[in-house]
């Protein structure tokens, strides 16, 4: 008998799953489709190692790595009060106002758009992301999208960062788009379990359904959460809204103090008013 050329047996076929594990790393979780966090699955391939799925709905303060969602969002905000009721206010971290936010999500019941007479109206510059832009609420509100970047940070869904404040280092409240793809879906009931799901995260939180509102003529959905705990012990409310547009899903998060800021539900209001899609 002749000798094996090779030596010894040739190594297994790496799609046999000879080596003790599947070819392609396990099973594709939920949502890890590229139809987009919150997509059903099966829109395409897993993603990279290490990036999760879900539009994040990330809460980026309290000074620490926030563990909101399926993530880690390595950004750090610190919390600044603010009393002034002005959307242009400085952030002076000793003027802290009513412990009451306003705005049409506050209080135990959401009132009708009938009750507000005018649209708030946005002061500042214009943020412009993926296939949107809108206007930043006030001079005190500030593009960081850039400033996150440049700290080498993996944003993942995240598109736009706009924060209250200076700096990221000063920052008061943050509003966060998140975009990705929306895969089959056409109505954002389609995608609003995975992203409920995403929203509750680690931490047991439980959204609560608010009132809608229409995005620049896009139906979206909108939830709050109250009194969530981040890793510093700071407590913070967030309010998110899901729409779908051109083939995308966007998740449009506000995080901000749950005491001590009277402003950030109304600037958050005014810059979706003031939203207007690009694609």
């Amino acid at each position: 008998m002749s000798q094996n050329p090779w030596g010894q047996a040739p190594p297994p076929d790496s799609n046999a799953g000879g080596y003790g594990q599947p070819a392609y790393g396990g099973p594709t979780q939920p949502g890890y489709g590229a139809g987009g966090p919150g997509a059903p699955g099966g829109y395409g391939a897993p993603p990279p190692p290490r990036r999760k799925s879900g539009l994040l709905v990330g809460l980026l303060v309290g000074g620490a790595v926030l563990a909101v969602v399926v993530v880690l969002v390595v950004v750090t905000l610190v919390l600044a009060g603010d009393d002034s009721g002005s959307t242009t206010a400085g952030s002076d971290p000793s003027s802290s106002g009513s412990s009451e936010s306003s705005g049409s999500a506050s209080g135990s019941e959401d009132p009708s758009p009938t009750e507000e007479t005018s649209a708030p109206v946005a002061t500042g510059a214009d943020l412009a992301g993926n296939g949107y832009v809108y206007p930043l609420p006030g001079d005190s509100w500030q593009d960081a999208t850039q400033e996150a970047l440049d700290s080498g940070t993996d944003l993942g869904t995240i598109d736009s960062i706009a924060i209250l404040g200076s700096s990221m280092a000063l920052a008061q409240s943050n509003i966060l788009v998140e975009v990705a793809p929306a895969g089959d879906a056409s109505q954002p009931e389609d995608v609003e379990a995975v992203w409920l799901r995403n929203l509750a995260g680690t931490d047991g939180a439980t959204p609560r359904d608010i009132e809608g509102r229409t995005i620049d003529g896009e139906r979206a959905l909108g939830i709050r959460i109250d009194d969530r705990v981040n890793t510093n012990g700071a407590t913070l409310n967030q309010i998110a809204y899901l729409v779908l547009h051109d083939g995308q899903q966007f998740s449009i998060a506000l995080t901000y103090p749950a005491s001590g800021d009277n402003v950030s539900e109304q600037d958050f209001d005014a810059a979706l008013s003031g939203w207007s899609w690009t694609s």
